[in-house]
Protein backbone atom coordinates (compact mmCIF):
# COMPACT_ATOMS: atom_id res chain seq x y z
CA UNK A 1 0.00 0.00 0.00
CA UNK A 2 2.55 2.43 0.64
CA UNK A 3 4.60 1.92 -2.81
CA UNK A 4 1.28 2.70 -4.12
CA UNK A 5 0.92 5.84 -1.85
CA UNK A 6 4.12 6.76 -3.28
CA UNK A 7 2.88 6.74 -6.95
CA UNK A 8 0.19 8.77 -6.18
CA UNK A 9 2.58 11.03 -5.20
CA UNK A 10 4.52 10.95 -7.61
CA UNK A 11 1.88 11.34 -10.55
CA UNK A 12 0.78 14.04 -9.05
CA UNK A 13 3.96 16.07 -9.07
CA UNK A 14 4.08 15.11 -12.58
CA UNK A 15 3.52 18.50 -13.61
CA UNK A 16 3.79 20.48 -10.53
CA UNK A 17 6.58 21.69 -8.16
CA UNK A 18 6.09 25.21 -9.07
CA UNK A 19 6.88 27.97 -6.40
CA UNK A 20 3.22 30.11 -5.45
CA UNK A 21 4.90 33.03 -5.34
CA UNK A 22 5.82 35.81 -7.67
CA UNK A 23 3.03 34.22 -10.07
CA UNK A 24 0.39 36.52 -12.03
CA UNK A 25 -2.26 36.22 -14.17
CA UNK A 26 -0.07 37.38 -17.08
CA UNK A 27 2.17 34.20 -16.30
CA UNK A 28 1.77 31.47 -18.64
CA UNK A 29 4.68 29.02 -17.73
CA UNK A 30 3.74 25.70 -17.60
CA UNK A 31 5.77 23.52 -15.24
CA UNK A 32 6.14 20.18 -15.79
CA UNK A 33 8.11 17.51 -13.90
CA UNK A 34 11.32 18.02 -16.00
CA UNK A 35 10.91 21.02 -17.64
CA UNK A 36 8.51 24.47 -18.06
CA UNK A 37 7.67 25.99 -21.00
CA UNK A 38 5.58 28.90 -21.95
CA UNK A 39 2.95 27.94 -24.69
CA UNK A 40 2.50 30.73 -27.88
CA UNK A 41 -1.42 31.30 -28.08
CA UNK A 42 -1.97 28.63 -31.26
CA UNK A 43 -6.05 28.76 -31.08
CA UNK A 44 -6.68 29.31 -34.72
CA UNK A 45 -7.99 27.63 -37.64
CA UNK A 46 -4.91 27.49 -39.39
CA UNK A 47 -2.96 26.68 -35.83
CA UNK A 48 -5.07 23.59 -34.78
CA UNK A 49 -5.87 22.35 -38.08
CA UNK A 50 -1.64 22.20 -38.64
CA UNK A 51 -1.51 20.29 -34.87
CA UNK A 52 -4.29 18.01 -36.15
CA UNK A 53 -1.85 17.05 -39.68
CA UNK A 54 0.99 16.73 -37.41
CA UNK A 55 -0.70 13.92 -35.35
CA UNK A 56 0.89 10.47 -36.30
CA UNK A 57 -2.89 9.36 -34.72
CA UNK A 58 -5.58 11.52 -36.21
CA UNK A 59 -8.74 9.03 -35.97
CA UNK A 60 -7.24 7.49 -32.08
CA UNK A 61 -7.72 8.91 -28.69
CA UNK A 62 -4.26 11.05 -27.01
CA UNK A 63 -3.43 13.24 -24.56
CA UNK A 64 -2.67 16.71 -24.89
CA UNK A 65 -2.30 20.06 -22.75
CA UNK A 66 -4.63 22.30 -23.10
CA UNK A 67 -4.10 26.27 -21.69
CA UNK A 68 -6.67 28.53 -21.13
CA UNK A 69 -7.09 32.32 -20.90
CA UNK A 70 -8.90 31.44 -17.37
CA UNK A 71 -9.88 27.93 -16.11
CA UNK A 72 -13.29 26.75 -17.59
CA UNK A 73 -15.73 26.59 -14.78
CA UNK A 74 -18.07 23.58 -14.84
CA UNK A 75 -20.46 24.88 -17.58
CA UNK A 76 -17.37 24.82 -20.16
CA UNK A 77 -15.93 21.47 -19.14
CA UNK A 78 -19.18 20.05 -19.66
CA UNK A 79 -19.14 21.43 -23.50
CA UNK A 80 -15.66 20.19 -23.80
CA UNK A 81 -16.48 16.69 -22.58
CA UNK A 82 -19.64 16.62 -25.05
CA UNK A 83 -17.40 17.68 -27.82
CA UNK A 84 -14.57 14.71 -27.00
CA UNK A 85 -12.02 16.99 -24.76
CA UNK A 86 -12.09 15.46 -20.95
CA UNK A 87 -10.06 17.72 -19.02
CA UNK A 88 -7.74 15.43 -16.58
CA UNK A 89 -5.35 17.19 -14.20
CA UNK A 90 -4.80 20.67 -13.66
CA UNK A 91 -1.39 22.17 -14.24
CA UNK A 92 -0.17 25.51 -13.28
CA UNK A 93 -0.37 27.86 -15.11
CA UNK A 94 -4.40 28.26 -16.25
CA UNK A 95 -3.35 24.48 -18.09
CA UNK A 96 -5.08 20.94 -18.14
CA UNK A 97 -3.48 17.07 -19.33
CA UNK A 98 -6.24 16.45 -21.31
CA UNK A 99 -7.70 13.17 -23.20
CA UNK A 100 -8.84 13.73 -26.57
CA UNK A 101 -11.44 11.56 -28.22
CA UNK A 102 -9.61 12.16 -32.00
CA UNK A 103 -7.92 15.44 -33.64
CA UNK A 104 -10.90 16.68 -35.51
CA UNK A 105 -12.52 17.22 -31.61
CA UNK A 106 -9.74 20.00 -31.12
CA UNK A 107 -11.54 22.46 -33.46
CA UNK A 108 -13.91 23.22 -30.70
CA UNK A 109 -11.29 24.69 -29.17
CA UNK A 110 -12.01 27.89 -31.35
CA UNK A 111 -15.33 28.54 -29.31
CA UNK A 112 -13.52 27.84 -26.15
CA UNK A 113 -11.56 30.43 -24.28
CA UNK A 114 -8.64 28.16 -24.34
CA UNK A 115 -4.90 30.29 -25.16
CA UNK A 116 -2.45 27.13 -26.52
CA UNK A 117 -2.09 23.69 -27.56
CA UNK A 118 1.15 21.88 -26.88
CA UNK A 119 1.78 18.02 -27.30
CA UNK A 120 3.54 15.91 -24.70
CA UNK A 121 7.05 14.94 -25.02
CA UNK A 122 8.16 11.25 -23.87
CA UNK A 123 10.25 13.21 -21.12
CA UNK A 124 7.24 14.69 -19.53
CA UNK A 125 5.95 11.26 -18.94
CA UNK A 126 8.96 9.79 -17.26
CA UNK A 127 10.45 9.68 -13.76
CA UNK A 128 14.03 11.96 -13.43
CA UNK A 129 15.30 8.99 -12.53
CA UNK A 130 14.58 6.76 -15.09
CA UNK A 131 15.42 9.45 -17.46
CA UNK A 132 18.98 9.69 -16.18
CA UNK A 133 19.27 5.25 -16.95
CA UNK A 134 18.05 6.02 -19.93
CA UNK A 135 20.34 8.96 -20.97
CA UNK A 136 23.25 6.50 -19.41
CA UNK A 137 22.37 3.68 -21.67
CA UNK A 138 22.14 6.29 -24.89
CA UNK A 139 25.59 8.08 -24.38
CA UNK A 140 27.63 4.70 -23.81
CA UNK A 141 27.91 5.44 -20.21
CA UNK A 142 25.94 2.61 -19.14
CA UNK A 143 25.52 -1.17 -19.97
CA UNK A 144 21.45 -2.17 -21.51
CA UNK A 145 19.48 -3.63 -18.50
CA UNK A 146 16.14 -4.25 -17.91
CA UNK A 147 14.03 -2.82 -15.48
CA UNK A 148 10.37 -3.35 -14.34
CA UNK A 149 8.05 -0.07 -14.08
CA UNK A 150 5.28 0.55 -13.38
CA UNK A 151 3.15 2.55 -16.31
CA UNK A 152 0.33 4.95 -14.93
CA UNK A 153 -2.91 5.31 -17.71
CA UNK A 154 -5.38 7.55 -17.73
CA UNK A 155 -9.35 6.64 -17.10
CA UNK A 156 -10.14 7.59 -20.40
CA UNK A 157 -8.48 4.24 -22.01
CA UNK A 158 -9.50 0.97 -21.14
CA UNK A 159 -6.94 -1.91 -20.19
CA UNK A 160 -7.68 -3.71 -23.40
CA UNK A 161 -6.79 -0.24 -25.05
CA UNK A 162 -3.67 -0.23 -22.80
CA UNK A 163 -3.00 -3.87 -24.04
CA UNK A 164 -3.03 -3.02 -27.57
CA UNK A 165 -0.94 -0.17 -27.72
CA UNK A 166 1.62 -1.79 -26.10
CA UNK A 167 1.51 -5.12 -28.09
CA UNK A 168 2.14 -2.08 -30.99
CA UNK A 169 6.29 -2.00 -29.71
CA UNK A 170 6.43 -5.62 -28.44
CA UNK A 171 5.22 -4.66 -24.92
CA UNK A 172 2.88 -6.79 -22.79
CA UNK A 173 2.18 -6.21 -19.31
CA UNK A 174 3.83 -7.94 -16.66
CA UNK A 175 1.15 -7.38 -13.77
CA UNK A 176 -2.45 -6.26 -13.96
CA UNK A 177 -2.18 -5.92 -9.83
CA UNK A 178 -2.94 -2.68 -9.74
CA UNK A 179 -5.02 -1.80 -12.92
CA UNK A 180 -8.24 -0.86 -10.86
CA UNK A 181 -6.02 1.99 -9.89
CA UNK A 182 -4.97 2.62 -13.47
CA UNK A 183 -0.87 1.52 -13.17
CA UNK A 184 -0.35 -1.95 -14.33
CA UNK A 185 3.49 -3.09 -14.48
CA UNK A 186 5.74 -3.87 -17.07
CA UNK A 187 9.14 -5.61 -17.76
CA UNK A 188 11.36 -3.80 -20.23
CA UNK A 189 14.70 -3.53 -22.12
CA UNK A 190 15.86 0.32 -20.76
CA UNK A 191 16.45 1.22 -24.76
CA UNK A 192 12.27 0.79 -24.87
CA UNK A 193 11.64 3.69 -22.16
CA UNK A 194 10.96 6.69 -24.92
CA UNK A 195 8.85 4.10 -26.70
CA UNK A 196 6.74 3.30 -24.33
CA UNK A 197 6.55 7.21 -23.38
CA UNK A 198 5.50 8.16 -27.22
CA UNK A 199 2.21 6.08 -26.36
CA UNK A 200 -0.88 7.59 -26.72
CA UNK A 201 -2.21 5.64 -23.66
CA UNK A 202 0.70 6.16 -21.07
CA UNK A 203 0.25 9.21 -19.00
CA UNK A 204 3.35 8.75 -16.42
CA UNK A 205 6.39 6.02 -15.70
CA UNK A 206 8.28 5.25 -13.22
CA UNK A 207 10.50 2.80 -11.64
CA UNK A 208 8.25 -0.32 -10.09
CA UNK A 209 8.97 0.00 -6.64
CA UNK A 210 10.79 -3.29 -4.97
CA UNK A 211 8.40 -5.60 -2.41
CA UNK A 212 8.56 -4.00 1.16
CA UNK A 213 10.54 -5.56 3.73
CA UNK A 214 9.05 -7.18 6.88
CA UNK A 215 9.31 -4.48 9.85
CA UNK A 216 9.04 -7.86 11.74
CA UNK A 217 9.29 -11.58 12.37
CA UNK A 218 6.18 -13.49 12.28
CA UNK A 219 7.20 -16.10 15.15
CA UNK A 220 5.61 -15.05 18.21
CA UNK A 221 8.26 -15.48 20.13
CA UNK A 222 10.54 -13.39 18.69
CA UNK A 223 8.11 -10.82 18.24
CA UNK A 224 7.54 -10.80 21.76
CA UNK A 225 11.49 -10.59 22.41
CA UNK A 226 11.95 -7.16 20.48
CA UNK A 227 9.10 -5.72 21.90
CA UNK A 228 11.00 -6.88 25.05
CA UNK A 229 14.06 -4.90 23.49
CA UNK A 230 12.69 -2.07 22.41
CA UNK A 231 13.02 1.33 23.94
CA UNK A 232 10.22 3.17 22.22
CA UNK A 233 6.91 3.57 23.19
CA UNK A 234 5.16 0.25 24.05
CA UNK A 235 8.35 -1.18 24.62
CA UNK A 236 10.29 -2.20 27.95
CA UNK A 237 14.15 -1.50 26.73
CA UNK A 238 15.13 -5.01 28.36
CA UNK A 239 18.50 -5.82 27.09
CA UNK A 240 19.06 -8.75 29.51
CA UNK A 241 22.13 -6.62 30.94
CA UNK A 242 21.30 -6.97 34.78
Amino acid sequence: MKSFIHLIAIVLILFLSIPVHGQHTSDFQIHFRNRSVTPIPNISELGLKSFTKRSTTPHAKFLIVIQFEEIPNASARKQLLESGIELLDYLPSKAYLASVRNADALLVLQKSNARAIIGLIPEDKIHLGLLTKAASFQEGKGAAEQVKVWVNYPTTFTLQEVKNELKSIGLAILSEEHAHYQIVELDLDISQLKALASLNCVKYIQEAPGKMKELNDKNPAYSKSNVLKSNLTGGFNLSGKG
